[in-house]
């Protein structure tokens, strides 16, 4: 490399830092300034087109944005953020700039560690446009991270109702209806023993499933399934005794009533 591209690419990176601590300082116009002139002095910094595109973009410039993304993406045209914003860039006048620059200032915040005040931004970017699902999944996957039902159930509720969603918004919506029922560590932990058991490993799913209800008594479904495995390897009291905590939970579980008396019977 000449020395005069060592030059700029240093110069560059120096108005790159300057870009980015201005912008960690809300200083939004001087930081687009600086990551314009890193961009001037080095075409081929993705950091540069990376940064210029995200504080057009929370400027209401989206088509800026969207040409800044798209050189990003010549240069890095597998990084799945960059590919992730375009997107945002190319709806964002669908959802305005109050719920864009929310859903990018939360993006920051996630990418910091900042895990609850990036929650906080999500839902409030979902808040300015519910109709942003970009915003309501992310706001819905952080929530259930963080273990709060509540805001994952109102996440995924408004998602699933939004065209394009998806069979994992679906599932998460089933996931933060039963955590919240059930409380989330012992629906998870039902789920990953599902998960065992589907592969065909029964030991591992019968302690996952015991853990399940050791983590809520009145889990009937982790009971059921239980009784499922012990039945399978014909420990008929054990699968008696799960079986019966099911039904006790569920009266209307008729195939619990029904393999808890063959249990009983011993066949």
């Amino acid at each position: 490399m000449a020395a005069g591209q060592n030059e700029a690419r240093a110069a560059g990176n120096v108005q790159y830092n300057l870009g980015y601590a201005a912008y960690t300082r809300g200083q939004a116009t001087q930081a687009a300034a600086y990551f314009k002139a890193c961009l001037t002095l080095d075409p081929q910094s993705v950091p540069c087109a990376t940064w210029a595109a995200r504080t057009a973009l929370e400027s209401g410039d989206y088509a800026l944005a969207q040409t800044l993304y798209a050189q990003a993406l010549s240069l890095a045209p597998q990084d799945k953020s960059l590919n992730y914003f375009a997107l945002v860039a190319r709806n964002a006048g669908t959802y305005g700039p109050a719920a864009t620059q929310a859903f990018s200032r939360a993006y920051a915040s996630l990418d910091a560690g900042r895990r609850a005040e990036a929650l906080a931004g999500f839902q409030e970017a979902a808040r300015s446009a519910p109709n942003f699902p970009e915003a309501q999944r992310e706001a819905g996957r952080l929530a259930l991270e963080l273990g709060d039902t509540q805001a994952a159930l109102s996440a995924y509720q408004a998602l699933t109702a939004l065209p394009g969603a998806t069979a994992s918004d679906r599932y998460n919506l089933a996931l933060a209806q039963e955590g919240q029922q059930y409380g989330l560590k012992a629906v998870q932990t039902f789920r990953t023993a599902y998960s065992k058991y589907a592969a065909g490993d029964r030991a591992g799913a019968e302690a996952g499933f015991l853990q399940a209800t050791g983590e809520n008594l009145t889990y009937a479904k982790a009971w059921a399934w239980l009784g499922r495995v012990r039945y399978e390897r014909k420990d008929y009291a054990g699968a008696a005794e799960a079986y019966g905590r099911a039904v006790a939970l569920d009266p209307n579980d008729k195939s619990s009533a029904y393999f808890l008396k063959l249990a009983q019977q011993g066949k």
